[in-house]
């Protein structure tokens, strides 16, 4: 696929297929096709995850188009002022580029002010059209309702929790939708029991009584993934490893990652999924870091139970 064809999903709203598509193109503009269906799609923490992983790559092509996506998005995920001043002293530490730059770095904090005041007057999606998302299949969809109930208060008049509660009851099987809501009621510790069947068996479940062991997979993932971001060279790699340890993750219900031997041989089987999706020879990971560090502290038995698991994203 060429830049043009990537355009022409966006241009038809095909924001899932630009998301596939976007990292397999050599051009910089595709990154930010990416970003922007990121965006539609209300998914900010992935933009940002995307743009943190492609950052030097975006900058040095374009760099007031880069900075206004940033702030963009540090503002919609509610970062503190001083991180946001922060980047402001780092963009404008950067070499001269020219005149046109120059004149917008110095008016980035007008421009910090004007998305604050576009962020707190932004149309919130209405009851009916939250409940329509969260009973949509599509995971971009349900993801992006779900970043609006965490972002804001504004749907306490309906018990949202219960309506999701009968969604997963309806759906029983655990798919990666099933475990986005999942993640949810778990998060708002919904105490509520219900059948959830995961391959060929059935578990009884209950969200109050998953918060800690899911807290504590998020610790192993989380630390997981620290390592990875310091010491992973290949961005393309490192961007799809990223967004399919989240995806996984959702897979992993209720048996939740419970020690580092666990999260090492899923981190084993995520880089291994990745490195078959982009089609690369099995020496492109015997030539990996991270992959072979965590191949040392991995059980391969488990690392082929995940592979089972990655095979439903």
């Amino acid at each position: 696929m060429e830049f043009k064809d990537l355009l022409e999903l966006y241009k038809q709203g095909k924001y899932e297929e630009v998301i596939k598509s976007a990292i397999s193109i050599n051009d910089f503009n595709a990154i930010f096709l990416l970003l922007r269906s990121y965006i539609v799609l209300k998914c900010y923490q992935n933009a940002l995850n995307a743009y943190l992983t492609y950052r030097d790559y975006l900058e040095n092509n374009n760099l007031v188009e880069s900075i206004k996506i940033y702030l963009y998005l540090l503002i919609k995920l509610n970062t503190r002022s001083s991180k946001i001043s922060d980047e402001i002293e780092y963009f404008r530490g950067k070499k001269y580029v020219n005149q046109e730059t120059e004149e917008f770095l110095c008016k980035l904090e007008d421009y910090v002010d004007e998305l604050k005041k576009d962020n707190e007057t932004k149309e919130y999606f209405s009851n009916e059209e939250i409940i329509t998302l969260l009973k949509s299949n599509d995971e971009n969809k349900v993801a992006s309702a779900l970043n609006e109930l965490v972002s804001n208060k504004s749907y306490e008049e309906i018990n949202l929790p219960l309506i999701i509660s009968g969604i997963l009851k309806d759906k029983c099987e655990l798919d990666c939708v099933y475990g986005m809501l999942l993640d949810y009621l778990i998060f708002v510790d919904y105490n509520d029991t219900f059948l959830c069947k995961s391959g060929n068996n059935y578990y009884q479940i209950n969200p109050h009584n998953m918060v800690i062991e899911k807290n504590e997979q998020n610790n192993l993932i989380r630390e997981a993934m620290n390592f990875i971001y310091a010491h992973e060279k290949n961005v393309t790699l490192l961007n799809l490893v990223s967004i399919y340890f989240l995806k996984g993750s959702y897979l992993l219900a209720p048996n939740f990652l419970k020690n580092s031997i666990e999260c090492a041989s899923y981190a084993v089987a995520i880089y291994e999924y990745v490195n078959t999706l982009l089609g690369l020879d099995k020496a492109n990971l015997d030539n990996s870091e991270t992959y072979l560090y965590f191949l040392d502290k991995s059980n391969i038995e488990l690392v082929d139970n995940y592979h089972s698991i990655l095979l439903k994203l």
